[in-house]
Order: structure tokens, then C-alpha cells, then sequence
């Protein structure tokens, strides 16, 4: 047992001295070797904030077309997070609507700890009505009315994290069903996938409409190494 607690210790501390080492080597000017410790720790905890943190790290380092992809994925991990999305904003990439988005202020109650004491005290609720006979039905109102509340943002935050959404890390080319190109897509671009097919690329479809298919190998965000 206190092996596991030393190892569980040590594995912590230095995950603690690798994000003090990146963030030292980003304030100090560095910021390409900030980005291969940021996403080993991204690729580790799998946390939006550590997304958003490469993001910024990887445009710091005037690599665009990563920067955007790793601040997408922030943006998936927690579509209800407005950072990841104003820095996109920012770069003026052009992000999907999502359901949050069009849901609005509805969406509000049902995202963040709101979102989850709601639908702690719908259940709540219902345990309670259970065994107070005499309010039951005002105990399943209260539940029904917490469940109200909170249902459209959960499920929109539940579907927003499952977009397939892509971003192209350099320039890529838009091929059609035959290969040929039809164009070249910016490093940076954002693509919705609609499916992936079994030679590696992808049918990709433009904020704009227009349909395509593009190499998946254009779209894998690593640092260099």
C-alpha cells in the first residue's frame, strides 16, 4: 500500500515539474519546447484546459494551423467553455454552430455545476417522493421542473462534444471523388467530417457547403520533433 502511495506521489510530482518546465520555457521566450511538454500533458490528462494551453502555446510558436486545431479540441472537450472558442474567434477561424449556440440562454441551466446540482436535486426529488406519500406530487414537480431546466443543456453539451470536427494543421488539398484537387484549404481550416473512408481520407464537408474529400494525415496534430 505505501509503494503505491509513493509511486502515486511521484508519478504527480513530476507531472508538477514538467508544467512548471513548460510554462517556464513559454515565459521565457520558448515556445516550441513549451508545446512538446504541453501536450505530452494534454495527451495525458486529456483536459480542455490543457488543449487551450498548447493552443495558445503552438500560435505563440507561429505554428497557426496546430494552434487551431489543439484550441478545436479544447473546444470539444468543453463546447460550454467560452475561452477555447474566443481565442478561435480571435485567429477569425470560423467555428460550426453548435446546438449550444443555438440554444442560447436556454442552454445555461443545464451546463457547468448548475447543470449538475439540477440534476442532482431532480433526483433528489424523486427519491423523496418516494417516501413523503403526502408530497409526492409536488416533489415530482419540483423534479420535473429541475429536469425542465436542465435537460437542454446537458443533451446539447452531450452532442456538441461528439462533432466531428477537424482542423487542416498545414495547407491541404480538397480533392474530389476522382482525386483531382479542387481546390487548396488553408492550414487553420475547420471541416465537418460526414465520413471516413477505408483509404484514410476523409469526406469533409466546408463551413461554407461545399463537399470534398481531404487526406486524414492532414489533420494529426503532433509537435515536431
Amino acid at each position: 500500500m505505501m509503494r503505491c502511495l509513493v509511486l502515486c506521489l511521484s508519478l504527480f510530482s513530476i507531472d508538477i515539474l514538467a508544467s512548471d518546465a513548460a510554462y517556464d520555457a513559454w515565459g521565457q521566450n520558448r515556445p516550441g519546447e513549451a508545446v512538446s511538454l504541453l501536450y505530452e500533458r494534454a495527451q495525458k490528462s486529456d483536459a480542455w484546459y490543457d488543449y487551450y494551453d498548447l493552443g495558445l502555446a503552438a500560435h505563440d510558436n507561429r505554428e497557426y494551423g496546430k494552434a487551431v486545431a489543439w484550441l478545436l479540441a479544447a473546444h470539444l472537450r468543453a463546447p460550454s467553455e467560452q475561452e477555447p472558442k474566443w481565442a478561435l474567434e480571435a485567429m477569425e477561424i470560423p467555428v460550426p454552430p453548435s446546438w449550444l449556440d443555438k440554444l442560447g440562454p436556454l442552454a445555461i441551466p443545464g451546463t457547468g455545476w448548475l447543470g449538475v446540482l439540477l440534476m442532482l436535486g431532480a433526483g433528489c426529488c424523486i427519491g423523496m417522493s418516494i417516501v413523503h406519500h403526502g408530497w409526492r406530487w409536488r416533489l415530482l414537480s419540483v423534479a420535473g421542473l429541475c429536469l425542465v431546466l436542465a435537460l437542454p443543456g446537458s443533451v446539447a453539451h452531450s452532442v456538441d462534444s461528439q462533432r466531428n470536427l477537424h482542423a487542416c494543421v498545414r495547407d491541404c488539398p480538397l480533392l474530389d471523388a476522382t482525386g483531382q484537387p479542387l481546390q487548396t484549404l488553408p492550414a487553420g481550416t475547420i471541416v465537418i467530417e460526414e465520413r471516413k473512408l477505408a483509404n484514410g481520407r476523409l469526406l469533409i464537408q466546408l463551413t461554407t457547403g461545399q463537399r470534398g474529400f481531404i487526406d486524414k494525415t492532414y489533420c494529426d496534430a503532433k509537435p515536431d520533433s
